[in-house]
């Protein structure tokens, strides 16, 4: 997928995305995430706007104090439109993606939304977004090798391979006796 920057972006959506912006900027992520839609909305290549979306998504999350609890009730919530999502994963990636987007918009911090997400961008060929949005929520999944180990493959698939190596060696470090994780770490050090 070819990324398209804030000066490529016509006129009105970079008028939305300053708009959000400054709205992020003031705290009110509410409004800041509406205009933040809608301008991936009108342009899905637009990553800055998906990119500062997530992150008001995760602050917005966050700001409720999260908990397993949290995740389980938001799993229930989102369960029939995971399903509907992962029904169009083959014939209709994008229209996977669209579900995948109303699953974060439910929990951005849910792995098992963030896991069909990745899914779902990768079945669009859209690698990148994927990479963008589980690198935000690493911080609260960073010992969590399964999470690592799909980072750091999304990574390798994007030509990231600095990336990958950060992600396989907190792996190797989590799991010192594991030779998968330490051949892959090797790997990804020799691909940088």
């Amino acid at each position: 997928m070819e990324e398209i920057t804030l000066e490529q972006v016509p006129r009105k959506i970079r008028d939305l995305f300053e708009k959000a912006m400054s709205a992020l900027e003031r705290g009110n992520a509410g409004y800041a995430h509406d205009m933040l839609k809608q301008v991936i909305g009108l342009e899905p290549r637009f990553l800055m706007a998906r990119k500062n979306l997530r992150i008001a998504q995760v602050k917005a999350a966050l700001a409720s104090k999260p908990n397993a609890m949290t995740h389980q009730m938001s799993s229930l919530k989102g369960a029939f439109t995971l399903m509907g999502a992962q029904g169009k994963l083959k014939k209709d990636p994008k229209a996977a993606l669209e579900g995948a987007e109303k699953l974060l918009a439910i929990d951005p911090l849910n792995l098992s939304f963030l896991k069909f997400f990745a899914q779902a961008a990768e079945s669009a060929e859209m690698p990148e977004i994927a990479v963008q949005t589980l690198e935000i929520a690493r911080p609260y999944y960073a010992k969590d090798v399964d999470f690592l180990r799909r980072l750091a493959a999304l990574y390798i698939k994007v030509n990231q391979p600095g990336g990958a190596k950060d992600c396989y060696a907190t792996v190797a470090e989590l799991r010192p006796n594991d030779q998968i994780a330490i051949k892959n770490l090797k790997d990804a050090a020799a691909l940088d």
